[in-house]
């Protein structure tokens, strides 16, 4: 699967809605109505004068002078979390009047992408006059966003109305997990017969493996013979290949963060949460750079089940379904269904990234290793005691990583 280019989005602000109230106009508004109130018992009606004669001035040419710009920009298909993205958008005047004190807002922005360059004004664009301008946003989390284009906005002439124009359009933005690629993961991933061929194999050209050849038996496909191998034994002679053997590897993300007997900060399983997906994301993106055909697995009240052949744009497809997983409460590894269950047996490698270490888990992963799969089990968790070395003894590789590590190795990458 190919990673979707950049689309043009173009939403028209060229219908402004009616000039709206800044900070500054709702305090003369209020020093406006307040002098015209003391100018019953005091005379003072200069201030209450100047104060109306400001604010009905200013309304007067904000409305004149609303902005009419149809606003076209590029915003990309996929955001990593925590990396500031910067989008180029194009300003353009389709009004009679020039345009003053311009800005772009969102009016839906949300909480989880912060716009930093909410300061930035243009000081006026001219009629017919088109001008690009940068803005950044910055991702906090990961997900699937949905909101408004950016509108364009005026704060023109005393900055005590704010023009808006209306946001015609829809965006969305997927943001997926930040993570830091992994060299190894301590394990030679072993191979085993994949039923269905190369379908699932996304390489045009690859061939099985030639082993050598065999005699001519009727049902053999005609293109298999070996015509310098006949007229050397003067016999019909078949080309034989190797049957078709993959790295088989499946990943298992634990999303539960209901444990018996323990108690736990939400906030403290949202961050240890967040190191686990960012973890999942490190080791698919090795397993798949190493050509081997990967099933994604996550146990928790939303199972998902995505397999991706060998192809490196495969890859995509797992950090989208990553970008959604969220924290599950209630359920654990028994919501897996049998299938799943033995679709993993038949694997050659399975990878668990858990929140916890306990009895049901280690059950589990026994139970899957007893049929002559590897096991490679991180467990992100800072508060967890020694792991005894009898809980893993058919464990192939076990390891506790902090999630602070996860944290600060992502923090510290170039």
């Amino acid at each position: 699967m190919k990673t979707k280019p950049e689309s043009t989005r173009k939403s028209s602000s060229s219908v402004s809605i009616a000039p709206c109230l800044t900070d500054a106009g709702r305090i003369l508004l209020g020093m406006t109505v307040g002098s015209g109130a003391i100018c019953l018992f005091l005379p003072i009606f200069g201030v209450w004068t100047t104060c109306l004669l400001l604010f009905v001035t200013s309304l007067m040419i904000a409305l004149i002078f609303r902005p009419h710009i149809t606003i076209t920009g590029r915003l990309p298909h996929r955001a990593v979390a925590g990396q500031t993205l910067t989008v180029r958008y194009t300003l353009t005047n389709h009004g009679r009047f020039s345009a003053f004190d311009l800005a772009l807002r969102w009016i839906d922005l949300p909480m989880e992408i912060e716009y930093l360059d909410t300061a930035r004004f243009l000081p006026c664009i001219r009629p017919g006059q088109s001008v690009e301008m940068k803005v950044r946003l910055h991702p906090t989390r990961r997900g699937q966003y949905q909101f408004f284009a950016p509108s364009c906005i005026s704060t023109f002439p005393f900055h005590l109305f704010c023009s808006r124009g209306s946001a015609m359009a829809r965006e969305s933005l997927l943001v997926v997990p930040d993570f830091r690629p992994l060299e190894s993961l301590g394990v030679s991933i072993a191979r085993r017969y994949h039923r269905g061929g190369f379908l699932p194999a996304g390489r045009t050209g690859e061939s099985p493996e030639y082993v050598g050849n065999r005699p001519f038996r009727p049902g053999d496909e005609p293109r298999k013979i070996d015509p310098r191998a006949w007229a050397r034994l003067s016999t019909p002679v078949v080309k034989e290949y190797h049957e078709e053997y993959f790295g088989n590897v499946a990943i298992v993300l634990d999303t539960n963060v209901i444990f018996p007997g323990k108690t736990q900060p939400i906030s403290q399983s949202n961050h240890a949460f967040e190191a686990a997906v960012s973890l999942t994301a490190a080791v698919a993106q090795n397993l798949s750079s190493h050509d081997n055909i990967v099933n994604v697995l996550t146990a928790g009240d939303k199972v998902y089940d995505l397999m991706v052949g060998r192809h490196i744009n495969q890859f995509d497809r797992i950090l989208e379904v990553l970008a959604g997983v969220e924290l599950s409460l209630y359920a654990g590894f028994d919501s897996l269904p049998p299938a799943l269950v033995d679709e993993l047996a038949n694997t050659s490698t399975v990878v668990y990234i858990l929140l916890y270490w306990e009895p049901s888990r280690q059950q589990f992963i026994q139970q899957i290793a007893q049929k002559g799969c590897r096991s490679i089990v991180f467990v992100v968790n800072s508060h967890l005691p020694d792991i005894s070395p009898a809980d893993h003894r058919w464990i192939d590789v076990l390891q506790r990583i902090p999630a602070e590590q996860i944290q600060f190795i992502r923090e510290q990458q170039p």
